[in-house]
């Protein structure tokens, strides 16, 4: 199992349902409801997966990829629910840490993908599938629920 135990966790198997789901840019944000039924893109999905987890207020504005990683603290230590970022200077792609080096994400898709492109949608993947990998990153505590100041699930 490339994943180990994780997938026996009950909301990481509603999550992993929706691997195939299209790329949709500016689809999903914090506030879009679960389950997604259009698609979305990087950070809608990034997002839509981290409120659904209870790590991320529904309440917070819709952030780029690069928004996201403004609300992250750096880590080398990834857990479960954490972000993983792309591009180089300026971060271009995100992702969500599930384990054992394996990312889930909306992959593939450009600024003019309206879900009609087969080849890009949410995906399982190793981190390391792009060459421009830049860093982990943890919602900082103040974008959490009050609840959720650690991880979850």
């Amino acid at each position: 199992m490339i994943l180990g135990d994780v997938v026996f966790n009950p909301e990481v198997q509603q999550v992993l349902k929706y691997v195939g789901l299209p790329y949709w840019w500016a689809v999903g944000a914090p506030s879009s409801p679960w389950p997604p039924t259009k698609g979305a893109d990087c950070s809608g999905w990034a997002q839509m997966v981290l409120v659904f987890w209870g790590m991320l207020k529904p309440s917070e504005p819709d952030r780029s990829a690069h928004g996201l990683a403004d609300a992250c603290l750096p880590v080398t230590d990834p857990r479960l629910g954490d972000l993983v970022f792309y591009g180089g200077a300026k971060i271009t792609h995100v992702g969500v840490y599930l384990a054992n080096g394996w990312m889930i994400g909306a992959n593939g898709g450009h600024d003019m993908t309206q879900g009609d492109d087969p080849n890009a949608h949410v995906s399982l993947r190793p981190v390391r599938y792009r060459t421009d990998f830049v860093c982990y990153g943890r919602i900082k505590p103040e974008h959490r629920p009050s609840f959720n100041t650690e991880t979850h699930p």
